[in-house]
């Protein structure tokens, strides 16, 4: 009998770039290219805001999720999605969700 090599085939993990239909890195689908350009925009974003002394996002102790939940909201209004991708980026990454908007009292409501 020969000496055959025994090929095992595996299956890839759960969340895994092939079963979630992600292509291999080095390739231009058309939404890998936009979330590049993407994500270019928003650290140019970032970086002029640095350059008018903003920052602190990721303090928790001195900046709240709160708080850039309202800033989030606020800039949603103002219509720049960029500026609401950097607040998105900023909640994600200290592992907060979006908190809800204060409730209004309906009597003050005009």
């Amino acid at each position: 009998m020969k000496n055959i090599p025994r090929v095992l085939s595996r299956k890839p993990k759960v969340g895994t770039r092939h079963n979630l239909g992600i292509p291999p890195i080095g390739t231009s689908h058309p939404d890998s290219v936009a979330v590049d350009r993407f994500a270019s925009e928003m650290k140019v974003k970032l970086a002029q805001k640095r350059a008018e002394g903003r920052g602190g996002w990721q303090h928790k102790e001195s900046c709240s999720g709160d708080f850039l939940s309202q800033l989030l909201r606020e800039h949603v209004e103002k219509g720049d999605p960029i500026d609401v991708a950097n607040f998105c980026m900023m909640l994600h990454q200290r592992g907060e969700c979006i908190t809800p908007a204060p409730l209004t009292d309906a009597r003050t409501t005009p």
